[in-house]
């Protein structure tokens, strides 16, 4: 571990590409609950890469156009004097080599997230949310498909709204919380009439669900401007 603030800057900044790729791999996948060392790899290593890899591309710019770039000859053998006459050069590139780097990182995270989870890291409400529409229901040709849920509560009531969001974590708990967007809907206990609640969102608790229906469903499409109505049957013809 680095013992100065100088040190401990430059290790974070040498991190940016990982955590990078953690902040986005964890919006697209199932949230798991890893271990510190484990996460810590997987930032370090995704660093490491995506370092080499834009320094990567610095060498084949400076094999390319060597007077567009720094010497890193002169960089190393003499540090303090070359930096003091190219310090804005220097910092300019070491910008945009990390730049590159972090844009490395995050295209790798997109990439990871359009692959499809193994089913061990989905939880159910996964499943049920996310994983059947990316891909079954896009097979349609289809991206306007949302998803009602129907929730049977354990005190007998019913509410039915569309699913807005969701609790991504791994573990099955009934901690989780469910989203739900207007138009919203709920049936009481004792067999009331179904009545629709003036609200626009509700949060609904894991442990408060007894059972959930879902649905999968796509908006009514609007009728053509350009055919005309049917004529009266006592119309002209």
């Amino acid at each position: 571990m680095p013992t100065t603030l100088t040190g401990l800057l430059l290790l974070i900044v040498i991190l940016l590409p990982g955590i990078t790729y953690v902040a986005i791999r964890e919006r697209k996948t199932p949230e798991q609950r890893r271990s510190a060392f484990r996460e810590t790899a997987t930032v370090a290593t995704v660093s490491i890469a995506a370092n080499a890899a834009a320094l990567g591309v610095f060498a084949l710019v400076r094999a390319r156009w060597p007077d567009a770039t720094p010497d890193i000859g002169k960089t190393i053998k003499n540090t303090e004097t070359y930096l003091q006459n190219n310090y804005a050069e220097v910092a300019l590139w070491a910008v945009g080599i990390l730049a590159g780097a972090i844009v490395i990182a995050a295209v790798a995270a997109r990439i990871a997230g359009l692959r499809r989870p193994h089913p061990s890291v989905m939880s159910s409400w996964w499943l049920l949310f996310d994983d059947w529409l990316r891909h079954n229901i896009k097979e349609l040709g289809r991206d306007d498909i949302y998803v009602r849920a129907a929730c049977y509560l354990t005190d007998g009531s019913t509410i039915e709204g569309t699913v807005e969001d969701f609790n991504r974590l791994t573990d099955e708990t009934p901690d989780r919380d469910l989203i739900l967007v207007a138009p919203i809907t709920r049936q009481s206990a004792n067999g009331q009439p179904v009545e629709e609640l003036p609200t626009h969102a509700a949060c609904i608790s894991a442990r408060d669900i007894r059972t959930m229906l879902v649905y999968y469903r796509s908006p009514p499409e609007e009728p053509s401007e350009l055919v005309p109505d049917p004529p009266d049957e006592e119309g002209e013809t």
